[in-house]
């Protein structure tokens, strides 16, 4: 009999659905669905917007809006806390009522079921940023998740935030930015489509969105690969800040993970990454691979070729493991000792 189950990765911008069935065969998968934070939404909005997608998951692989779901496997941005986890779960069985079971995380625990089912990290760096570790025995240890007033260093907000503020700072002879301030001043302008510093309190106040002002981290991007030395400075700051937070957690690591395939796998996830090349200078330097007290021993940096979705569906079937081709799931893009790596 073929079981279904359905997994939803939800970020502070957008959302990915999949539904998969019991072989781990993607039957359909939806991308650049709304966001599903549930504290920039609200719980019952949240609710409106899951149900939502999992009704057009079901439709594009061509079942009805009532099929049995095995599993609903939700790992969201925002949802940190077992207590409202468990509130929302509740809220949503109501409306959801084909699935067996609704199972609710954070958006850090969909990337890894994805790509290990040993424990690892993963660390996320988008519109905001995350950091966590599950060892082999179900042990946790986390650092960031807080949000852009509380955290997310190393995010496309954190990157943004500090290109404007360098500006600012140094516009206003408070403090010199490290490089020239020329190109990432363009790049404000064309991103909020203003002309003067005065322009951004808008932005930044009355008509602030969190998503749409990481977004300019796109353009220090362009500037980044065009040479801008300003830009190259942010994503090397933010290489280093990333760094950090897997040295946060390092200390918990159980030793066993250091000793499969890939050493310890660490699952990135976000479009920061996609600008590693920039990043890698800073990351190197806190982690200390260029000498000979290297703060993680043996690593690999993994991105997934599939949708993080489809973790969040693996993550919904406990007692029942998707069947996993490891080698088309996951692609190593760096890893420590460098001799394991094709990337340097």
């Amino acid at each position: 009999m073929v079981k279904y189950f359905v997994g939803i990765e939800g970020g502070a911008t957008h959302s990915t659905v999949v539904i998969v069935d019991n072989e781990g065969n993607i039957l359909a998968e939806l991308l650049d669905q709304p966001s599903s934070n549930l504290w920039a939404l609200g719980m019952e909005k949240c609710c409106t917007i899951l149900q939502e997608m999992t009704t057009d998951v079901l439709k594009k692989a061509g079942l009805p809006p009532d099929e049995k779901l095995a599993g609903l496997g939700l790992c969201l941005s925002g949802c940190e806390d077992e207590q409202s986890n468990e509130k929302l779960r509740q809220m949503l069985s109501k409306v959801i009522t084909n699935a067996e079971s609704i199972t609710i995380a954070s958006d850090t625990k969909g990337p890894l079921a994805a790509a290990s089912d040993a424990g690892g990290i993963v660390i996320i760096s988008g519109t905001g940023s995350n950091c966590l570790l599950i060892n082999p025995d179900g042990t946790e240890a986390r650092c960031g998740g807080w949000g852009y007033l509380l955290g997310d260093e190393g995010s496309a907000w954190w990157i943004a935030n500090k290109a404007i503020k360098f500006y600012m700072d140094n516009e206003d002879n408070l403090i010199p930015a490290p490089h020239d301030t020329s190109y990432v001043w363009g790049a404000i302008k064309k991103h909020f489509n203003i002309e003067t510093r005065s322009s951004l309190l808008e932005h930044s106040y009355e008509k602030f969105d969190k998503s749409f002002y990481a977004e300019l981290t796109k353009k220090l991007s362009e500037g980044a690969k065009s040479g801008d030395a300003l830009c190259q400075h942010l994503f090397e700051m933010a290489g280093e800040v990333l760094a950090r937070h897997l040295i946060a957690v390092s200390s918990k690591i159980d030793k066993a993970l250091y000793e499969g395939r890939f050493g310890l796998p660490i699952v990135c996830v976000g479009s920061v990454w996609k600008s590693w090349e920039y990043m890698k200078p800073g990351f190197i330097r806190m982690l200390k691979l260029d000498t000979d007290t290297p703060k993680l021993p043996k690593f690999s940096l993994l991105t997934l070729t599939v949708a993080s979705a489809f973790g969040a569906a693996c993550f919904s079937c406990k007692e029942f493991n998707l069947p996993r081709k490891y080698e088309e799931i996951v692609q190593v893009f760096y890893s420590f000792p460098s001799e394991n790596s094709n990337s340097d």
